[in-house]
């Protein structure tokens, strides 16, 4: 019986260990899964916080920036998880489109500008006659001047870049191709509008035609004189506009010059009297 008791015992004691010895080798495999697991745990912690702090000192590198320039920040700044980004579906607020620069004329040295023909239309107007007839030599006399004002004073109502080499000799050659009946005088007017329209062509007979019919009086005011439409010389008198700004009307401008100069003391321009000046033949 003693024997059997102990051969139990044995028994027992053989199976406790082997519990025991199975139990330790569980352990010390979940004790090397369990490191693995926080050891990869920990690493994903530090990328995670080293990818949202990067994240977040780009949000605050763009916002430093806009700080430094004064400048809105226009799109909605996000951060995606771990990623910042700019979301251009979202609008902090609607940017006004930038205000238009001023009108401006266009510089040539070839032509002259609105305030140098308006300058020129008076005085050559306070020069002439009651006939409208100016002395050669007192036109002569004005173009110089100008000349020499324009290198001098740099004059608002000078003479075209172009003109600043001529001479006496030069405008009294311009005078004379004017003067086709050598009388020793022009009218100021085929010279105001040979320098008002220098570098566009001259009317065909069906153009001026045209510009007869859409005027319908033999009379007309200055406004009804501006709105005529587009004449032979729109094109000619074009310009290429700055970018963003307001469109300079020169042509609109060229038209009030033409009525000035045509205008009578009614306040009315004779469309006849233009029309015979603008003819090639008596330019």
């Amino acid at each position: 019986m003693r024997e059997a008791i102990k051969v139990e015992k044995s028994i027992l004691r053989f199976r406790l260990a082997q519990v025991r010895n199975w139990a330790l080798m569980r352990l010390k495999h979940q004790r090397e899964q369990s490191l693995k697991m926080y050891q990869k745990l920990d690493d994903w912690i530090q990328v995670s916080s080293k990818a949202e702090n990067d994240a977040i000192d780009e949000v605050c590198d763009v916002i430093k920036e806009a700080i430094e320039e004064q400048c809105k920040i226009q799109d909605e700044l996000r951060l995606d998880f771990m990623d910042f980004f700019a979301d251009k579906g979202i609008l902090n607020y609607i940017e006004p489109p930038p205000e238009k620069l001023a009108a401006m004329e266009e510089a040539s040295d070839t032509k002259f500008n609105v305030p140098q023909l308006e300058s020129l239309v008076q005085e050559l107007g306070m020069l002439a006659d009651e006939d409208g007839l100016i002395l050669n030599r007192n036109a002569v006399g004005l173009l110089s001047r100008k000349a020499a004002n324009s290198k001098s004073l740099c004059d608002v109502g000078g003479l075209p870049k172009d003109w600043g080499t001529f001479t006496r000799n030069d405008f009294e050659k311009i005078l004379r191709n004017l003067d086709i009946y050598n009388t020793g005088s022009i009218d100021h007017k085929v010279l105001a509008t040979c320098c008002i329209l220098l570098k566009s062509n001259l009317p065909t007979d069906a153009e001026l035609e045209k510009l007869k019919k859409s005027l319908q009086q033999p009379e007309v005011s200055g406004e009804c004189f501006v709105s005529m439409g587009e004449c032979w010389f729109t094109e000619g008198e074009s310009q290429a506009d700055r970018e963003n700004a307001h469109p300079y009307p020169r042509a609109e401008m060229i038209k009030n010059i033409l009525f000035d100069l045509f205008k009578t003391s009614a306040g009315t321009a004779q469309v006849a009297s233009l029309c015979s000046v603008l003819r090639q033949k008596d330019i």
